[in-house]
């Protein structure tokens, strides 16, 4: 674990996409704020702990892993669907195609 001192105003950098910075501390409470982007789901400890539990269902990253395989997946069928030969030819070995009769 990475432990880092910061100041109010200051920053810190998780690879390219996420910038967490320190707004506000006051007494025991520091207020951050975090920028990424929406595919990088962001949870305080407490509400992804319950969310968890409480549906015993796979983790919110987990979830939005899935969400994009499928798009993915989906994506790639539209593009064969696009490569089906059509009704009116039919594609042979070698990258020939013919009409049919």
């Amino acid at each position: 674990m990475l432990t880092l001192t910061r100041k109010s105003g200051e920053a810190i950098r998780i690879g390219e996409q996420v910038r967490i910075v320190i707004r506000e501390i006051k007494g025991r409470q520091v207020r951050l704020s975090i920028e990424a982007p929406p595919s990088i789901p962001v949870f305080r400890e407490e509400i992804f702990k319950e969310i968890w539990e409480e549906e015993r269902s796979p983790t919110p990253t987990e979830v939005l892993e899935e969400r994009r395989a499928l798009s993915d997946r989906e994506g790639d069928d539209a593009a064969a669907a696009a490569s089906t030969p059509t009704s009116s030819s039919v594609h042979l070995a070698g990258g020939k195609s013919r009409q049919r009769p």
